[in-house]
C-alpha cells in the first residue's frame, strides 16, 4: 500500500475495520524518501479491534512512533519500519512498547545516528526479552553506539544482522544463544576475529 494515497488508504483502513481476523500488516511507501511520515497507520492501531501480529510500516516520525507503542497491540511478534525520521525518543517509546516482540527490523534509509543519544536508545529494545531476532542496517551508527547495543543483554537473541565497524571481546555477551550472524561491513580485525 502507497501511505502516499492519502484519502484512498483511509478508505482502505476503513474497510479493513470489517476483517477482525486480520494478522499482518503492511503499509509501505513507494517514493522513497520522498513522500511524508504518515500517522494513519498508528491511529488506525488504536482504534481497530485487529490483533496484529505482523507490522511494517514505512517513515515514520516520533509522534507516530509513540502513537504506535501505545497502540493495543498484545499480540505484536514482529515489527519492521523502514524510516530516517525517527529520533531517540520514537526509538525508546518502541523499546519500552508492552509487545511480546520476538522480530525488530530497523533500516535507517541512509540516516544519521552517530550522536551518543542513540546507542541507549537502541539498546533498549532490549527490554523487549522474547526479542529473538535484530536487524539493524542502512544507517550510520559508529562504533560507540554498536558497542551499546551488542553489550546489552539479550537472553532470546538467536539471530543478529547489522554492520558494526568493528567487535571488541564484550561483543554478544549479553546474547548466549546467539545462533546466526550477519555482519555487513564489518571489519574483521584480529581483535573482531576473536571474538567469534
Amino acid at each position: 500500500v502507497d501511505d502516499n494515497a492519502g484519502p484512498a488508504l483511509g478508505l482502505l483502513v476503513e474497510l479493513l475495520s470489517n476483517a477482525p481476523r486480520l494478522r499482518a500488516l503492511n503499509i509501505s511507501s513507494l517514493i522513497y524518501k520522498e513522500c511524508p511520515p504518515s500517522a494513519l497507520l498508528p491511529r488506525a492501531l488504536v482504534s481497530s479491534a485487529w490483533r496484529l501480529e505482523d507490522v511494517s510500516v514505512s517513515f515514520i516520525n516520533d509522534d507516530d512512533a509513540l502513537a504506535l507503542a501505545a497502540a493495543p497491540l498484545p499480540a505484536l511478534r514482529k515489527l519492521v519500519l523502514d524510516t530516517y525520521t525517527l529520533t531517540a525518543v520514537g526509538i525508546r517509546a518502541l523499546g519500552a512498547a508492552p509487545w511480546p516482540l520476538e522480530t525488530f527490523e530497523f533500516m535507517g534509509c541512509g540516516a544519521d545516528y552517530r550522536a551518543a543519544e542513540y546507542g541507549p536508545a537502541f539498546a533498549a529494545l532490549a527490554r523487549h526479552a522474547g526479542l529473538r531476532e535484530l536487524r539493524l542496517d542502512y544507517f550510520s551508527f559508529g562504533t560507540a553506539n554498536f558497542k551499546a547495543v551488542l553489550d546489552a543483554a539479550w537472553p532470546a537473541l538467536r539471530r543478529f544482522d547489522g554492520s558494526p565497524p568493528r567487535l571488541d571481546g564484550d561483543s554478544f555477551a549479553g546474547a548466549p544463544q546467539l545462533e546466526a550472524l550477519n555482519l555487513s561491513y564489518t571489519s574483521m580485525d584480529a581483535a573482531s576475529a576473536s571474538v567469534l
